[in-house]
This record gives C-alpha cells, structure tokens and sequence, in this order.
C-alpha cells in the first residue's frame, strides 16, 4: 500500500566503535533461543532495519544523504509489504535518521528537511497513526533526534543533540526527550554517556528500544543506559570490549543490531563482516554471553517479537527474517 503523507508542522521545541575482538563472554554451551520461523523477503540495498508492532520497519536512504519524499518499508509477520512515501508540505530535501514502530502499529519518525523556496531548515519528530490516516510533525529545531522509539503508551521518546539556534554549534550532547504524539514536548534531560569519539555526541549511530516498562539506549560508544518512563536512570552496563559502532559496515567488529524483550534480555548482535552473533546481557556480572551460536555471513538483529529475537541475515537485496523462540533446554538466565 502506497500512501502520500500529509504532514503539519505544528510545533517548535527547544533544549538546553579495527583491533581483534575480544568479547567479555561467559561460557554457553545451549543457545537461549533456537529457530522458529522464517520468511525470504527481498530489500532494498543500504536500507537499515528494526523491527516494531509485529513488523519489519525500513526507511531507504535513511543514512545515505536526501530525498525530498523518502520511502518507508513495513513487512509484517505474514510478508505483507507497506511503502509509505513520507512526504512533508514545503521540503524540498529531507533525510529520515531513523523509525520506530508502536505495538499498535503505529510508526514514529525523525529526521531533517529543508526548504529550498525560502532555504529554511528544521529538524522533526513525527508520528503516523496505525490507520495511517492521521500524522502529525513536529518541528523540534535547534534539537537533533539521533534515534528514536515508542513507548506502551504511544508516546514518543529519543535521543540527539541540541544546537544554536545559527546552527554553529553543539550545545548539549546527549539529550533524552519525551514527546506526546502530538508533538506536545513532555519532558527532557541530559543524559552522561559513552561516546565513540572525543566529541562526546553517543546518540548518532547508538540503539533506543522500548519494552513494557523501560526504555533501553545503546550509545554508539557501547555503553548501555537503561530509564524508567518517568525519565530516571535505573541501570548503566559496559559493552563488550573493542566494539565499534558502524552501520555503514566500513569497520569491524561493529554492533550490528541491539533489542530489548519484554521481560528485559538486552540482546546485542555483534559482526565481524563474515560472522555474526547475538549476545546477551547477564545482569548479574555485567558481562555479555553467547545468546545464539554464531553465524556465518553478514546479518542484522532487528528486534524481538513473541518469545524471541528477530535476525535478518542478508546478501545484497536477498533476506531472510528469522524469528526465534526460548530454548527450554536453555538454563535460567
């Protein structure tokens, strides 16, 4: 289904990972999860993925430069395919940075669009309704979503960075922002994180996911935060040792996908360009250990669904989502 998307800017908001990889792992000799369901899709090259509200969620060119319509893909449980053209009135270029999806079906958005006509530039968090008959777009400049997600209640949340209002600089790094969907804002903080590099921006690049009672952020330095929706930090954990964070697949070993179940397993998957595998946080120690046995050939973990992780290993414009379940010979974790 193809639907152009009617946006209205309604609203202005303002606030002040190539050395050998070696994994802090503890010994797992039974995977936690085994294979439960697969379906062969063909994607488009390029295009990075997560999976939300029971489906596969994409947006072409979300980090390859701009477009003045980008494409979103939406590919459910059954391979029902969705392209929604993500129009907004004015922009003559805009770039997508990234996309969630509700339980309800609903999809959140942020990004940056430009408008030639009067060269005005803006940055927006937006949200289309399951039906996709309602959207709104809120215009949240000087602050910049890095990642975004969606919370039970479907209101929204993200991390990014905020600038001058001239647009010369950085002015706080590392902001958590609460938003109604709506675009009403709801709340902010700054957030002390990990960052890949001297600059201390840890949103570009990191992971924000949802589960029903928390909110999970992977910053791009590897670290991993973890907050209460009431906006309080209720857990910070290290990262296996020697990751880099590259989703444009230029260095390795890089985090390759990162997802939170919901009862809490903080699932990473790290890749080495020819191998893969899903690591799981063990809370207890603080360390990762093997979630699934490693993999050859490049793949994404996307997110959970059900009782398990979602994988998508990939070749080009060939993929294959691959649900999986608890093991039950799996010891407690």
């Amino acid at each position: 289904m193809r639907s152009k998307l009617l946006l209205t800017i309604i609203g202005t908001l303002a606030v002040v990972l190539g050395c050998a990889f070696v994994p802090t792992l503890r010994a797992q000799t039974t995977p936690m999860f085994t294979p439960d369901l697969e379906r062969a899709v063909r994607l488009p090259a390029g295009v990075w993925y997560k999976w939300g509200g029971g489906a596969l969620l994409g947006v072409d060119q979300s980090m390859y430069g701009a477009t003045p319509a980008p494409l979103l893909y939406r590919i459910d449980r059954d391979g029902r395919r969705e392209e929604i053209w993500f129009e907004i009135p004015g922009a003559t270029l805009q770039r997508v940075r990234a996309v969630a999806g509700g339980d309800d079906g609903a999809i959140a958005v942020c990004g940056s669009a430009y408008s030639g006509s009067d060269s005005r530039f803006g940055t927006y968090v937006a949200w289309i309704s399951p039906d996709r008959k309602r959207q709104t777009a809120a215009r949240v400049w000087p602050y910049v979503a890095g990642e975004i997600a969606i919370a039970p209640d479907g209101t929204i949340w993200s991390v990014g960075y905020a600038k001058d209002l001239a647009n010369t600089k950085v002015v706080a790094n590392n902001v958590l922002v609460h938003l109604a969907n709506s675009g009403q804002p709801l709340g902010s903080r700054r957030v002390s994180a990990k960052a890949r590099l001297a600059n201390q921006e840890a949103t570009l690049n990191s992971f924000l996911v949802a589960s029903p009672d928390r909110l999970g952020w992977l910053t791009n330095g590897g670290e991993y935060i973890e907050f209460s929706f009431g906006g309080k930090e209720i857990g910070r954990f290290k990262g296996p040792a020697g990751m880099v964070f590259d989703k444009l697949d230029r260095e390795a070993p890089k985090i390759c996908g990162f997802t939170l179940s919901p009862d809490n397993q903080a699932l990473m998957c790290v890749d080495q360009n020819d191998a893969s595998q899903v690591l799981a946080l063990d809370r207890q120690s603080g360390t990762w250990r093997a979630a699934l046995p490693q993999q050859n050939g490049y793949a994404q973990l996307v997110g959970f669904d059900g009782g398990g992780p979602v994988v998508l290993p990939r070749i080009g414009d060939l993929g294959v989502i691959r649900n999986y379940k608890q093991n039950p010979a799996s010891p407690a974790h």
